[in-house]
């Protein structure tokens, strides 16, 4: 079975939404009004561009997703901790139901699953607020293998 890009991003949601309390609802690549919690998203943008080294064979897709976070623009050390818990999140998890994480190039910073701890606490300290839109942004981007392609 081909896993889709909409795939992994739905996955990375569910996940991240069990372990991080009050994680913002989550859209992929379709900003939609939501009556419950209309200052509220979460979105999963797909990015075009690729940056990641691409020293990978073939049997590894490669995924470039910026990830922004606009809840409660005027409340932010609360926002900013939801976006260190999911930073620290998207830093620790490799593993998902349908892929594995084989490299991560996260915030700018580029590593794989042994260099996680060297790593956290600069990833933690950096995440990025784009003063124009008053949200915050995660550049998520990742090599995947399927399960099933093993």
């Amino acid at each position: 079975m081909k896993i889709t890009e909409n795939d992994v991003a739905y996955e990375i949601y569910q996940k991240a939404s069990e372990q991080i309390k009050d994680l913002p609802k989550f859209w992929f690549q379709i900003v939609e009004n939501d009556k419950d919690a209309p200052d509220q998203a979460l979105l999963f943008y797909l990015e075009n561009s690729l940056s990641l080294p691409v020293y990978f064979n073939d049997n590894y897709k490669y995924i470039n997703f910026s990830i922004l976070y606009g809840a409660n623009r005027n409340e932010h050390p609360k926002q900013l901790s939801k976006v260190k818990e999911l930073i620290n999140f998207l830093a620790h998890t490799w593993t998902f139901n349908s892929f594995d994480i084989v490299l991560m190039k996260l915030n700018g910073v580029t590593f794989t699953q042994s260099q996680q701890e060297n790593l956290r606490y600069l990833l933690l300290s950096q995440p990025i607020f784009d003063l124009l839109s008053q949200e915050y942004k995660i550049n998520y981007e990742i090599a995947i293998t399927s399960k099933g392609a093993k």
